[in-house]
């Protein structure tokens, strides 16, 4: 930045700069050159802020996307396997006399078979396959003794999201809203995994502070 001073004159011609008047011209210069300096400097750390924000607002919408498409995955996988429930009862509908009712049960008893996803992707997914089953499967809340001993290492681990989810619930969240609140908590970016070892690690403190029923 430059500053520039002009020689004030009077009519005559003579230099007024000097003298008490010059030097209040001086004083007065220097503070408009100070307030440019601060008005720089507000200028600056203003697009800093802005900066900051904008970087706020982008995580902020990359989260939501992820959350709505975490949602729209879930509600697609679940409504796929209505329709092929939807498709096996067609079928068992059509079946005619004592053979058909046979191979009827039969089809859906296998359809019933107590077993674990290898790998939900959501804990939206994962706590379907609690509450409804998955591919048609048995919901694992469902389980018996023996079948819950047959994933013993699996169906523990999980255990710990689905009480959670289920307490949530009870206190008032809906579970997708129980799932979200997770998420928020221990990070949209974490795998259902992570999540999951995070819960384990918190449990013996009454678990994570902001997910304890008294502070939802």
């Amino acid at each position: 930045m430059q500053t520039y001073i002009d020689t004030m004159l009077d009519k005559d011609g003579n230099d007024v700069g000097g003298g008490v008047d010059g030097r209040r011209v001086n004083q007065q210069l220097r503070h408009m050159n100070n307030l440019l300096i601060e008005l720089r400097r507000d200028n600056a750390e203003l697009r800093v802020e802005m900066t900051r924000i904008n970087s706020v607002h982008t995580n902020q919408l990359r989260t939501l996307n992820r959350n709505v498409l975490q949602l729209l995955n879930t509600s697609r996988y679940v409504r796929n396997d209505q329709n092929r429930n939807n498709q096996n009862v067609l079928q068992l509908g059509d079946a005619a006399g004592a053979n058909g009712n046979a191979a009827a049960e039969q089809e859906q008893q296998e359809h019933r078979i107590a077993t674990l996803s290898k790998c939900p992707k959501t804990l939206h997914a994962l706590w379907s396959e609690y509450e409804f089953g998955v591919g048609g499967k048995k919901p694992a809340k469902d389980f018996s003794p023996q079948e819950r001993g047959r994933f013993k290492n699996i169906y523990s681990r999980r255990k710990l999201l689905w009480d959670k989810v289920a307490e949530m619930v009870r206190s008032g969240y809906d579970c997708y809203g129980a799932c979200n609140k997770i998420y928020q908590v221990y990070g949209a970016d974490r795998t259902v995994t992570q999540i999951i070892k995070l819960l384990r690690r918190d449990k013996p403190n009454g678990g994570h502070p902001s997910l304890r029923i008294g502070n939802l």
